[in-house]
């Protein structure tokens, strides 16, 4: 079978993909791709948890962690730290 799919990246913007054979394998590219544009999976959801409640308290974690983290990962930290210096001051 022949599969289509499409990866929204801004207002009017899509990423379109194709992809010929199973169902698993479109879905092992439509992730693919998700995963190349959004810049990778990220930390899974316990090592995250852990992470945030380790940087809370005041423990930041390591380069090779950062470097793990998705972009939303990224950017929830970035505002935490914003938050922390607006309520420093």
């Amino acid at each position: 079978m022949k599969y289509e799919f499409q990866i929204t990246t801004g207002q009017y913007e899509y990423i379109k993909g194709y992809v010929e054979g199973t169902a698993d394998e479109a879905v092992m590219a439509f992730n693919d791709l998700k995963r190349a544009y959004t810049g990778g999976s990220g930390l899974p959801a316990d090592r995250w948890r852990a992470w945030l409640d380790s940087y809370l308290a005041g423990k930041p974690g390591s380069v090779e962690e950062w470097e793990e983290m998705s972009d939303f990962q990224k950017q929830v930290v970035n505002e935490i730290k914003k938050s922390k210096k607006r309520n420093s001051n």
